[in-house]
């Protein structure tokens, strides 16, 4: 009612990227930015990344190189489970429902209130220097370190119906907020 159901989603992607240095000290720099839009309205995705990798090189015996990538991805999820999914309510549902239009358990106006959310922030690092104090001996050090934070949250909206609302006992309102972060530190040396 109103708002059509579906719409053409949209991919927009828009990258720049930089290079160059000498023979001893080189760089490379990039950053993205994707803008997604899915099948209905209430269905996106902004994701925002960066890059940066430097590598020195001051003579044949020593050399370091440091890199940095960082990420951040939002996306509304269409719909926080597939009974609630606007094609599962459209595949299972029953003409012999008019109250919901034949829609299975909500009208595509309802299952658009439920804010289904998921939030990626990622960190990437490291470090790697590599030494030749003589002809015979290699060594090398790698550092790095990857972490990671993610945030899920889930609100079906209070409805003046309450249990008689279109999600059952969730009418009365429910949030619910998951937090994960993991991170992992790597070391690694290597004589030859």
């Amino acid at each position: 009612v109103g708002r059509p159901m579906f719409q053409t989603g949209g991919v927009q992607s828009y990258g720049i990227t930089a290079s160059g240095g000498t023979p001893g000290a080189r760089y490379y720099l990039s950053t993205a930015l994707d803008r997604d839009e899915g099948i209905v309205w209430y269905n996106w995705r902004r994701r925002i990344a960066a890059r940066a990798n430097v590598t020195l090189t001051p003579n044949d015996r020593f050399g370091v190189q440091a890199s940095l990538g960082v990420v951040h991805n939002k996306v509304r999820l269409g719909a926080p489970a597939q009974s609630w999914d606007l094609m599962t309510q459209i595949v299972w549902g029953s003409p012999l429902k008019t109250e919901l239009r034949g829609f299975r358990v909500a009208t595509p106006e309802d299952a658009a209130t439920i804010e289904s959310w998921s939030e990626v922030a990622r960190f990437v690092g490291g470090l790697r220097l590599r030494h030749q104090p003589w002809s015979w001996l290699v060594q090398r050090l790698t550092v790095g370190t990857d972490i990671g934070d993610e945030t899920s949250s889930q609100l079906f909206p209070r409805h003046p119906d309450g249990e008689n609302g279109p999600f059952g006992g969730l009418s009365k309102g429910q949030l619910t907020v998951d937090r994960w972060r993991v991170g992992y530190t790597t070391f690694d040396y290597l004589a030859s």
